[in-house]
């Protein structure tokens, strides 16, 4: 016998026919699509540097050259917008896959092997669950220095707990189904039946928990650019922008603030209305 007959029929994602009824989710897939095109190809198609400085035309409006005006040195806010599209990105990508890796694997691992094991994983994931991510984030940069590294390794470590509970309870969940019992009898080895079987039972979950992660930790490091213990002038990055912005936006010159601000509301948004959206439907197929 295979081990296909002692696994439920595996479901494709159907985002697709998700995207057909739900129009808000149709969206918010396009708009998460053309925001990494942006990252990719935009710098490409932007007349102007990202640090071509223009003192004369310092705090200009938008116009039909700068779309977004200059910020307080002239620069173009669109060029710097797109631009940092990629560090923006990049920095929340990272957290994502390595904190959706470690969590489905301690996931998994707990849910599987229970006993000891699991309690003192969830004992030790308490422990890091109690500490703030941003207040993870500034000590990390306290240790290792200012920049995009130190914040990403450590909101990489904080969002690992959040990830590990939840995918934790579906795989338990998953666990004690009778086709998990079956491969088991069937003598195929543990690993098999959990790399084979319950894993692609529970992949769904898992996507729409790094959805929603990747979200998340835009803002956290958003937020760390922002008090200025992230990416450093003269980097293009939404947060640093928001931050390098807030004194023109005193003096009556909102336009760097408004842009980086805007992109980073729509950025997450799209993410946690795709998030909820998968979550929802993987609850309705458990």
């Amino acid at each position: 016998m295979t081990d296909i007959a002692v696994a439920p029929r595996r479901r494709t994602l159907g985002l697709g026919r998700l995207a057909s009824v739900d129009p808000i989710f149709a969206v918010a897939l396009a708009v998460i699509g053309l925001l990494v095109l942006l990252a990719v190809v935009g710098p490409l198609l932007c007349p102007y540097g990202p640090d071509d400085v223009d003192i004369l035309n310092a705090n200009q409006p938008p116009s039909a050259v700068h779309w977004f005006g200059t910020d307080a040195l002239g620069r173009d806010v669109f060029t710097r917008i797109v631009y940092g599209a990629r560090l923006s990105l990049l920095g929340p990508a990272i957290v994502t896959v390595v904190a959706t890796v470690s969590g489905t694997a301690l996931a998994i691992t707990g849910a599987w092997r229970g006993g000891l094991l699991d309690r003192a994983m969830v004992r030790v994931l308490d422990v890091v669950f109690a500490f703030p991510a941003l207040l993870f984030a500034v000590l990390a940069v306290a240790v290792l220095g200012t920049g995009l590294v130190a914040p990403t390794i450590a909101l990489s470590i904080a969002y690992i707990p959040y990830i590990t509970r939840f995918l934790r309870s579906v795989a338990i969940g998953q666990r004690n189904l009778p086709y998990i019992d079956s491969a088991e009898l069937l003598g195929f080895p543990s690993m098999h039946v959990a790399r084979r079987h319950l894993l692609p039972n529970i992949r769904l979950f898992i996507i729409a928990q790094a959805t929603l992660t990747f979200g998340y930790a835009l803002i956290d490091l958003a937020a760390i650019s922002f008090i200025g213990l992230g990416v450093q002038p003269p980097a293009a990055e939404w947060g640093l922008m928001v931050g390098d912005g807030a004194a023109a936006l005193l003096n009556g010159y909102p336009w760097e603030v408004a842009a980086a601000g805007a992109f980073i509301v729509i950025v997450v948004v799209a993410f946690n209305i795709v998030g909820e959206r998968l979550t929802a439907l993987a609850e309705a197929r458990a």
